[in-house]
């Protein structure tokens, strides 16, 4: 323990524990990539300055290249040392609030990205049905598809209030039977999206 020093990340006036940080910024420090260290990205500036240099614009992203927390998500420490997703800090202060109850979805899937053109209020079931992957268990490699006795393609979507499958069709090809599941599976997100159409799901 470090007594009597303060932790040297800007802002924060937490009691030094290891390396000059604090217990949360050192856990921080040791939970980033390799090449992405705090220390190595401590930038100086307005709040709004220290967020976007740390952030790298792509054509189809734009990533957070900051501290990274617990499931991949970027971490922000705002002015007054409020810790916060890096992706809610974007998207309230280029899109707006975020309406109570909601959360923030990653229509792209990635847990990095900050643009909030990528990013929707939805609720936690809505967050739920947007996995990005099928069952480890799934036997066809494609998510909301099963395989029939008959060889043919059933498509399914899971409807998470209730925890059951709507079955959509059965199709002879598993592309066909994947794109029925897909498009079925977005109407529910959409629907989790919006607040005025929640009524439906109940």
């Amino acid at each position: 323990m470090q007594r009597d020093k303060i932790c040297k990340i800007e802002n924060c006036d937490r009691q030094a524990f290891s390396r000059g940080m604090c217990t949360c910024h050192y856990q921080r420090w040791r939970n980033s990539p390799e090449g992405e260290r705090l220390t190595k990205r401590h930038v100086k500036g307005t709040e709004e300055e220290r967020f976007w240099a740390r952030v790298d614009k792509t054509d189809t992203c734009w990533n957070w290249t900051g501290a990274v927390m617990g499931w991949g998500y970027g971490h922000f420490t705002a002015d007054g040392g409020k810790d916060i997703r890096a992706h809610r800090w974007a998207y309230v202060h280029l899109a707006g609030p975020i309406p109570d109850g909601m959360m923030l979805d990653h229509k792209c899937h990635n847990r990095r990205g900050v643009n909030p053109d990528h990013l929707r209020p939805i609720t936690s079931r809505g967050n739920n049905l947007n996995r990005e992957r099928c069952s480890p268990r799934s036997k066809t490699g494609r998510r909301g598809v099963v395989q029939t006795p008959s060889g043919r393609y059933r498509a399914q979507a899971r409807f998470v209030k209730y925890g059951k499958y709507l079955s959509l069709g059965v199709f002879d090809t598993i592309e066909e039977a994947a794109w029925v599941s897909e498009r079925a599976q977005e109407e529910l997100i959409e629907m989790e999206c919006c607040p005025d159409t929640l009524h439906l799901l109940q």
